[in-house]
């Protein structure tokens, strides 16, 4: 048997092989031939080492061949513990009739932080409306009320991040209430 008869009976033999593993398997043996025919073997003696195309190919495949899977476990349907639910709910209710007025004094004084911002930021406005409809100017209000915008400027910067922290308490908070009452904490 020659080397195009060997690769001929060894790509008919791996068949059940995908094409592009079965090609890049066919490209491994024929640099395997043109190394030893360079080194002075005969097509002839290569095949003899290789052996059989049948057995090469039956050996190729097996090696690729997985095992199956691992059988899954069947799922239990969940069974819902009644008192644990009962408890869960009670501590949770007593929890949040301390914790939720907090919050909400905690989001009322924010929001007035944030109107007292938004006032002290404004104050140029009401030095204009004061001049506009009474007829009255002082240049030491026109400068208080600026110097007023430069700090309601810098409050806003604080009302911001504390808004952000604010709203990410809030929200981890809603989470672990809601995970807690699932029980999935």
């Amino acid at each position: 048997m020659n080397k195009n008869e060997f690769l001929a009976a060894l790509y008919y033999y791996l068949a059940e092989m995908p094409e592009p593993e079965r090609s890049k398997l066919m490209w491994d043996y024929e640099a395997y031939f043109a190394y030893n025919l360079q080194n002075g073997k005969s097509e002839e003696e290569i095949v003899r080492g290789l052996g059989d195309p049948a057995r090469l190919a039956a050996e190729a495949l097996r090696a690729r061949r997985l095992p199956p899977p691992p059988p899954q476990p069947q799922e239990r349907p969940q069974r819902i513990d009644v008192a644990r639910t009962v408890g869960v709910t009670l501590v949770l209710v007593l929890l949040n009739l301390f914790l939720l007025p907090v919050g909400v004094s905690l989001w009322s004084a924010l929001l007035a932080f944030g109107a007292g911002t938004l006032a002290a930021i404004l104050a140029p406005l009401t030095v204009a409306a004061d001049w506009a409809f009474n007829g009255e100017f002082s240049p030491a209000t026109l400068f208080a009320s600026i110097a007023a915008t430069g700090a309601g400027i810098l409050m806003a910067i604080v009302f911001v991040q504390l808004a952000k922290v604010g709203l990410r308490a809030s929200a981890a908070y809603g989470r672990w209430t809601l995970r807690t009452w699932r029980g999935r904490n």
